[in-house]
Protein backbone atom coordinates (compact mmCIF):
# COMPACT_ATOMS: atom_id res chain seq x y z
CA UNK A 1 0.00 0.00 0.00
CA UNK A 2 1.34 3.54 -0.67
CA UNK A 3 2.25 6.10 1.99
CA UNK A 4 0.71 8.62 -0.02
CA UNK A 5 -3.01 6.86 0.63
CA UNK A 6 -5.14 8.78 3.25
CA UNK A 7 -9.00 8.49 3.60
CA UNK A 8 -11.46 6.46 5.60
CA UNK A 9 -11.21 3.13 6.18
CA UNK A 10 -14.04 1.30 7.63
CA UNK A 11 -15.65 -2.38 7.97
CA UNK A 12 -19.38 -2.48 7.34
CA UNK A 13 -22.53 -5.37 8.24
CA UNK A 14 -25.48 -5.99 5.89
CA UNK A 15 -27.47 -7.81 7.66
CA UNK A 16 -31.57 -9.00 6.58
CA UNK A 17 -33.28 -10.06 10.11
CA UNK A 18 -36.13 -12.47 9.42
CA UNK A 19 -38.50 -14.52 11.66
CA UNK A 20 -35.54 -17.89 11.13
CA UNK A 21 -32.69 -15.40 11.58
CA UNK A 22 -30.27 -13.16 10.89
CA UNK A 23 -27.99 -13.40 7.67
CA UNK A 24 -25.37 -11.15 7.54
CA UNK A 25 -22.01 -10.66 5.71
CA UNK A 26 -19.48 -8.15 6.05
CA UNK A 27 -17.27 -5.89 3.90
CA UNK A 28 -14.57 -3.57 4.03
CA UNK A 29 -14.68 0.40 2.41
CA UNK A 30 -11.97 2.77 1.59
CA UNK A 31 -13.10 6.12 0.75
CA UNK A 32 -9.95 8.61 -0.23
CA UNK A 33 -9.33 11.69 0.80
CA UNK A 34 -10.64 13.17 -2.16
CA UNK A 35 -13.82 11.40 -1.96
CA UNK A 36 -13.18 8.49 -4.35
CA UNK A 37 -14.18 5.12 -3.14
CA UNK A 38 -11.32 2.42 -3.62
CA UNK A 39 -12.71 -0.83 -3.54
CA UNK A 40 -8.97 -2.88 -3.60
CA UNK A 41 -6.97 -0.87 -1.41
CA UNK A 42 -10.37 -1.15 1.28
CA UNK A 43 -9.40 -5.05 1.01
CA UNK A 44 -5.73 -4.94 1.10
CA UNK A 45 -5.64 -2.12 3.92
CA UNK A 46 -5.31 -4.44 6.73
CA UNK A 47 -2.40 -6.71 5.25
CA UNK A 48 -0.67 -4.20 3.26
CA UNK A 49 -0.01 -2.13 6.91
CA UNK A 50 0.94 -5.50 8.65
CA UNK A 51 3.30 -7.27 5.50
CA UNK A 52 5.42 -3.56 5.39
CA UNK A 53 5.73 -3.83 8.93
CA UNK A 54 4.58 -0.30 8.66
CA UNK A 55 3.25 1.11 12.32
CA UNK A 56 -0.31 2.72 12.60
CA UNK A 57 -0.36 5.38 14.90
CA UNK A 58 -2.62 6.84 16.86
CA UNK A 59 -2.99 10.58 16.00
CA UNK A 60 -6.10 10.98 17.88
CA UNK A 61 -10.22 11.10 17.47
CA UNK A 62 -11.99 12.81 15.24
CA UNK A 63 -15.49 14.45 17.15
CA UNK A 64 -18.15 16.74 16.82
CA UNK A 65 -18.95 17.56 13.44
CA UNK A 66 -15.88 16.11 11.74
CA UNK A 67 -16.86 12.80 13.00
CA UNK A 68 -20.22 13.32 11.45
CA UNK A 69 -18.98 14.32 8.30
CA UNK A 70 -16.84 11.22 8.31
CA UNK A 71 -19.23 8.64 9.29
CA UNK A 72 -21.96 10.42 6.53
CA UNK A 73 -19.63 10.07 3.65
CA UNK A 74 -18.61 6.46 4.47
CA UNK A 75 -22.27 5.69 5.18
CA UNK A 76 -23.63 7.27 1.72
CA UNK A 77 -20.63 5.00 0.24
CA UNK A 78 -21.37 1.67 2.23
CA UNK A 79 -25.39 2.22 1.38
CA UNK A 80 -24.05 2.06 -2.43
CA UNK A 81 -21.72 -0.70 -2.03
CA UNK A 82 -23.79 -2.52 0.24
CA UNK A 83 -26.61 -2.82 -1.89
CA UNK A 84 -25.34 -5.59 -4.10
CA UNK A 85 -24.58 -7.58 -1.22
CA UNK A 86 -28.54 -6.87 1.06
CA UNK A 87 -29.63 -8.14 -2.70
CA UNK A 88 -27.56 -11.30 -2.46
CA UNK A 89 -28.85 -11.80 1.05
CA UNK A 90 -32.63 -10.71 0.36
CA UNK A 91 -32.63 -13.18 -3.28
CA UNK A 92 -30.90 -16.48 -0.92
CA UNK A 93 -33.78 -15.24 1.70
CA UNK A 94 -36.48 -15.80 -1.20
CA UNK A 95 -34.99 -18.85 -2.82
CA UNK A 96 -35.09 -20.33 0.72
CA UNK A 97 -38.77 -19.50 1.05
CA UNK A 98 -39.64 -20.44 -2.03
CA UNK A 99 -38.81 -24.26 -1.80
CA UNK A 100 -40.33 -24.06 1.48
CA UNK A 101 -43.32 -22.87 -0.23
CA UNK A 102 -43.22 -25.53 -3.21
CA UNK A 103 -42.38 -28.39 -0.82
CA UNK A 104 -45.25 -27.42 1.42
CA UNK A 105 -47.74 -27.56 -1.52
CA UNK A 106 -46.46 -31.02 -2.88
CA UNK A 107 -46.49 -32.14 1.15
CA UNK A 108 -50.44 -30.76 1.41
CA UNK A 109 -51.77 -32.03 -1.93
CA UNK A 110 -50.16 -35.70 -0.80
CA UNK A 111 -52.28 -35.36 2.15
CA UNK A 112 -54.76 -34.65 0.65
CA UNK A 113 -55.21 -37.20 -2.28
CA UNK A 114 -54.10 -39.95 0.70
CA UNK A 115 -57.26 -38.71 2.56
CA UNK A 116 -59.49 -38.70 -0.29
CA UNK A 117 -58.69 -42.38 -0.57
CA UNK A 118 -59.45 -43.66 2.90
CA UNK A 119 -61.94 -43.52 5.19
CA UNK A 120 -65.72 -42.83 5.71
CA UNK A 121 -67.30 -39.78 3.55
CA UNK A 122 -68.04 -38.38 6.76
CA UNK A 123 -64.64 -39.10 8.18
CA UNK A 124 -62.79 -37.76 4.88
CA UNK A 125 -64.93 -34.31 5.01
CA UNK A 126 -63.25 -34.03 8.52
CA UNK A 127 -60.06 -34.61 7.87
CA UNK A 128 -60.01 -32.21 4.88
CA UNK A 129 -61.41 -29.20 6.94
CA UNK A 130 -58.31 -29.55 9.26
CA UNK A 131 -56.13 -30.38 6.63
CA UNK A 132 -57.16 -26.89 4.96
CA UNK A 133 -57.17 -25.40 8.25
CA UNK A 134 -53.05 -26.79 8.99
CA UNK A 135 -52.80 -25.39 5.10
CA UNK A 136 -53.84 -21.89 6.21
CA UNK A 137 -51.82 -21.89 9.05
CA UNK A 138 -48.94 -22.64 7.14
CA UNK A 139 -49.51 -19.86 4.36
CA UNK A 140 -50.04 -17.46 7.42
CA UNK A 141 -46.47 -18.64 8.88
CA UNK A 142 -44.74 -18.70 5.71
CA UNK A 143 -46.11 -15.38 4.60
CA UNK A 144 -44.97 -14.10 8.14
CA UNK A 145 -41.35 -15.46 7.45
CA UNK A 146 -40.79 -13.94 4.23
CA UNK A 147 -40.92 -10.60 5.91
CA UNK A 148 -37.18 -9.39 6.44
CA UNK A 149 -35.85 -6.45 7.43
CA UNK A 150 -32.42 -4.76 6.03
CA UNK A 151 -29.35 -3.57 8.32
CA UNK A 152 -26.47 -1.30 7.65
CA UNK A 153 -23.80 -1.00 10.77
CA UNK A 154 -20.68 -0.01 10.79
CA UNK A 155 -18.52 -1.98 12.92
CA UNK A 156 -15.02 0.38 12.47
CA UNK A 157 -14.25 3.14 11.17
CA UNK A 158 -10.42 4.66 11.22
CA UNK A 159 -9.00 7.72 9.50
CA UNK A 160 -5.60 6.56 7.78
CA UNK A 161 -3.62 9.85 7.12
CA UNK A 162 -0.65 10.25 4.24
CA UNK A 163 2.35 9.88 5.60
CA UNK A 164 4.31 12.74 5.90
CA UNK A 165 7.75 14.08 4.63
CA UNK A 166 9.10 13.32 7.98
CA UNK A 167 8.37 10.19 8.36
Amino acid sequence: MSDKIGGLWSLWRVSLQTTAGREQRFFPLFVSGDGRVLGPTARTIGIADRSAGRIIRDEGDLDGSDAADAYERCRRAAEAQGATVFDELAASHRESVDRERRKGILAFASRKRAIDRLGLPQVRAHRLRQLAEEERAWQTELAVREAALPDLAAVILLRIQQESAGG
